[in-house]
């Protein structure tokens, strides 16, 4: 059981998407916070051309162009966006565990009716056996006169149930199976 907590734990689908949507929450967080650094943009062009109207002039052309913009006041917006993105982390977080919590429940679950339906298959199979050799002897008695025809069909409809409930317990063992995978 350790090792399918530890299979679903890691491999669940619900747990997986739980913890990326945390990490794309923490990554807005980030983002917004960039908000509050400056910026500094870099432009830069460079131009070369000839005039060859009256005599050949060569002229080359080079621009830097730097901006820095430092964010000053914004009346608490960023501020508020950012407490805003923490607590939709937290929820997150929050479901994280509330994800791992039901997949160990159903791991759990799938886990005892696995080794419920063992046992049943166990009980199941004594009991197909028991039938027989109670079919067997209603038979025998049936023969020398102490039973009637009656009394030997109740016994073969028992052991046909007993059959029917052996292969139900098999069906629930391979359901029980894959529910756990």
């Amino acid at each position: 059981m350790e090792n399918a907590l530890a299979v679903a734990e890691a491999q669940n689908p619900q747990i997986l998407a739980s913890i990326f949507r945390e990490r794309a929450a923490l990554h807005e967080i980030k983002q917004i916070k960039g908000e509050l650094y400056p910026q500094i943009t870099l432009e830069g062009s460079y131009s070369r051309s000839w005039d060859t109207s009256s005599s050949t002039i060569q002229s080359e052309e080079t621009q830097v162009l730097a901006n820095v913009a430092i964010p000053l006041y914004q009346a608490g917006e960023v501020s508020a966006r950012i407490r805003q993105a923490q607590e939709t982390r937290s929820q997150r977080l929050q479901q994280i565990d509330e994800a791992r919590v039901q997949i160990q429940s159903n791991v759990i679950s799938a886990w005892g009716e696995l080794a419920s339906a063992r046992a049943q298959i166990v009980s199941d199979q004594a009991q197909v056996e028991a039938a027989r050799i109670a079919l067997q002897g209603v038979r025998e008695e049936e023969r020398v006169g102490q039973r009637t025809v009656l009394d030997v069909l109740d016994a073969e409809q028992e052991f046909l149930n007993a059959q029917v409930a052996l292969v139900t317990s098999r069906r629930n063992l391979v359901v029980a199976s894959y529910q756990l995978l």
